[in-house]
């Protein structure tokens, strides 16, 4: 059954990602677009690995059921502020 939840799992990430790129695209001015783009790239990837070596060795300190535990509760803070914060009206802007 678990592989069943990796197909909406997958679709969501997909359109977690399209969202993110457009979004960045649209709130850069033209001109500073690329640079913008591959700073967010920068940073998005290497999160990943940062992210990765200290759920490791938190897991290694703390046991694994915390550390998913903690980073369930990170992703619904982040949700929630995700949420509170506007973004700015992008009705109009170029694409």
């Amino acid at each position: 059954w678990a592989v069943l939840a990796l197909l909406p799992a997958g679709a969501t990430w997909l359109g977690v990602l399209s969202t993110q790129n457009a979004l960045v695209q649209l709130v850069a001015e033209g001109p500073l677009r690329g640079r913008v783009k591959s700073i967010d790239a920068l940073l998005f990837l290497g999160t990943y690995a940062a992210g990765g070596a200290t759920a490791g060795w938190a897991a290694n300190r703390l046991g694994v059921s915390r550390v998913v535990g903690a980073g369930g509760a990170l992703v619904l803070v982040a949700a929630i502020v995700a949420w509170a914060v506007r973004l700015p009206d992008l009705a109009g802007r170029d694409a």
